[in-house]
């Protein structure tokens, strides 16, 4: 996906020239295919331009959804995004570090697509580095943030690179959270999964096992996007 100043989408538009993080293919995967179910109240750790809070604003309009970002940037910039759609007052942004931040109630759902790669090449830019790499957010960080503001039959949704995803999971289960539901994302049918997206819940004597599913981006015969991805994403771009 090209990294333009800005992005336009049926509903909103994302403008990203102060971002780090921006818009990409995967981020809006998961966005379209996570599912709150009933939930009321949901968190978005790291909500960067904001792209997955207005992408859950309009699948969900009974949720109401906050957004909290530690870049400064990055922040102003998702306030800009939200304030000119739609879904302004379904959403709430918030500036701060998740570490410290005490809302006084618990939510239903968490998502996070947050810092992660915990071992890699640094960039340049410090803001890149903070956006992409584990500097200021550690996995154990983010469970211990979710282990706190988590309803207790609560679900954190969280978007990771492949390898990424089997660290996380095994840091979650010495947590006591397990992985409920995966979806694992391949560009093409033949390469390698890229992503994962990822549903988890606290353990309990009650559980169902795993559910596991696939997305494959472009079609092995070169001619564009699967129909499959077409059908997820046809809400939300505009050429679909």
């Amino acid at each position: 996906m090209a990294r333009n100043s800005f992005f336009q989408f049926k509903q909103f538009i994302i403008r990203q020239d102060r971002c780090a993080m921006k818009v990409c293919t995967d981020a809006c995967i998961f966005g379209a295919w996570l599912s709150l179910g009933e939930a009321q109240n949901v968190l978005d750790i790291g909500s960067g331009t904001g792209l997955l809070t207005l992408m859950l604003a309009q699948r969900f309009p009974k949720a109401k959804v906050t957004g909290i970002e530690l870049d400064a940037p990055a922040f102003e910039q998702s306030v800009q995004n939200v304030e000119n759609s739609p879904y302004n007052k379904q959403i709430e942004l918030l500036q701060g570090d998740i570490r410290q931040y005490e809302p006084g109630k618990l939510y239903e759902s968490i998502i996070s697509n947050p810092p992660f790669y915990q071992a890699s090449l640094r960039s340049p830019s410090a803001q890149k580095n903070a956006a992409h790499h584990a500097e200021t957010l550690h996995f154990e960080d983010l469970l211990y943030a979710v282990a706190r503001l988590l309803k207790p039959e609560g679900e954190l949704h969280l978007l990771l690179p492949w390898d990424e995803s089997h660290v996380f999971i095994k840091m979650a289960e010495t947590k006591g959270f397990i992985l409920k539901q995966s979806l694992t994302i391949n560009n093409h049918i033949e390469k390698k999964p890229f992503r994962r997206i990822m549903c988890f819940q606290r353990a309990t004597e009650s559980d169902n096992g795993l559910k596991e599913s696939d997305l494959v981006i472009y079609s092995s015969h070169g001619q564009g996007y699967t129909s499959e991805f077409e059908a997820l994403l046809g809400p939300f771009y505009l050429k679909l």
